[in-house]
């Protein structure tokens, strides 16, 4: 999750900072600051949904060929339903965690912090957005992951551990 929010953050606020142009057209003609970020938030919306509908059914369609070749060799196509509801529930969180932090970070870069400011702090997400996930991936995996197990996992299996549907998630494998 906070892995994705560096993700999201940086993608809001290129495509806001990008957009700087059209969002000042927007206003000069009669959008107002509250609608905004209504619209920055139903477009990373609909982009998610897209980008989850499409990568879904085209991962299914590819794993049900791919399994179609390899049948003569024992192995069926099956869906794992247990780590798509899990995965989902992950996607659910980081965009809830992370979605207002972007559109927040995106829009006071855009709309309300001072020159001096803006240049610099979109100059360094430009260059966050040169490196490519997969370091970000793997940042994730060396440093951030055994943080984690060792300070938050504890925690979360203390607390949200005893509740019946929520526990199964921190409970990890058995």
């Amino acid at each position: 999750i906070i892995i994705s929010l560096f993700g999201i953050v940086n993608t809001l606020v290129l495509t806001v900072f990008e957009r700087t142009r059209e969002i000042g057209m927007l206003r000069a003609i009669g959008m107002t600051r509250r609608q905004t970020p209504r619209m920055i938030r139903h477009e990373s919306v609909i982009t998610a949904l897209i980008g989850a509908v499409l990568g879904l059914g085209l991962g299914f369609f590819l794993a049900f060929i791919v399994t179609q070749a390899v049948k003569k060799d024992g192995i069926g196509f099956a869906v794992p339903v247990t780590s798509i509801v899990v995965f989902v529930i992950t996607a659910i969180l980081a965009v809830l965690i992370a979605g207002p932090i972007g559109v927040a970070c995106a829009v006071y870069i855009a709309e309300y912090a001072p020159k001096w400011l803006a240049e610099p702090v979109s100059f360094l997400i430009t260059l966050l957005a040169a490196i490519p996930s997969i370091i970000y991936g793997l940042w994730g995996f060396r440093i951030l992951a055994p943080i984690m197990r060792a300070a938050v996992e504890p925690f979360l299996k203390n607390t949200l551990g005893q509740i019946p549907i929520v526990g199964a998630l921190f409970s990890g494998p058995t």
